[in-house]
Order: C-alpha cells, then structure tokens, then sequence
C-alpha cells in the first residue's frame, strides 16, 4: 500500500498549487489527479467564502504562526454540489521538487457535519 492508493486525501502544494495529489483526494472532489495538478489554483476546490481563511491559516503557517490543525471547510465538487471537507492540516514544511512545501490530508466529512447538525436540531 503506498500514499497512491491510500484511504486518505493527501495532497502536497507549493502556494496553492498541486505538486502531488493522491486518487483519494482527487474522488472527495470528483477530479482526476491530473485535473488537480494542472490547476493554476487549489482553491477553487473550495467555496469562496473558505478561500479567505484558507489563504489566512496558510500565510500565518509560513510566518510560523499557530493556526488550527484541524478544521472542517465547505469544499465544492466537480459538479457544483458543496461538500464539507474534514482538514488534517498536520504540516511539516520540507522541500519537494525544489519547493517549500506543505502537506494535508482530506477526507469527506459531508456526512459528518449533517450529523452533527441533526444533532444539535435534537438538542434544541
């Protein structure tokens, strides 16, 4: 088994842009892998209302910032259907290919979060 054909979502970028994508992550958002990393932007894969947070959490990263590890962000399929993607942002930066780069893993976490909501709508 190796990080291709893995469970998990994993993608490492330089600024925003696709160096390695697995099929896992590629199928939370309906794409090929090749269609990600020929992407001028990974944020797209996201709602616009994320991609601000996104680009904030990821400026304060590079400044060696505390920003949370883990976090849910409505991410939007291929087809325009919203999803809610559970973030493992556990980051080492290290170099790929002569670029600083990031690592995160991604599952669908669409499931999760109507769950918690329904839960909460009994709570009330």
């Amino acid at each position: 088994m190796s990080v291709e054909t893995g469970l998990q979502g994993i993608m490492i970028q330089h600024h925003f842009k696709a160096l390695f994508v697995n099929q896992a992550y590629a199928d939370i958002f309906g794409y090929t892998p090749e269609e990600i990393l020929a992407m001028d932007s990974t944020l797209q894969l996201f709602a616009l209302d994320e991609q601000a947070r996104l680009q904030a959490y990821h400026e304060a990263r590079r400044q060696g910032e505390s920003v949370p590890g883990q976090y849910a962000c409505q991410g939007v399929r291929i087809d325009g259907t919203p999803i809610w993607v559970w973030v493992e942002h556990l980051v080492r930066l290290g170099e790929w290919e002569g670029h600083l780069a990031g690592q995160g893993m991604r599952i669908d976490g669409t499931a999760r979060q109507r769950a918690e909501a329904a839960q909460r709508q009994l709570s009330e």
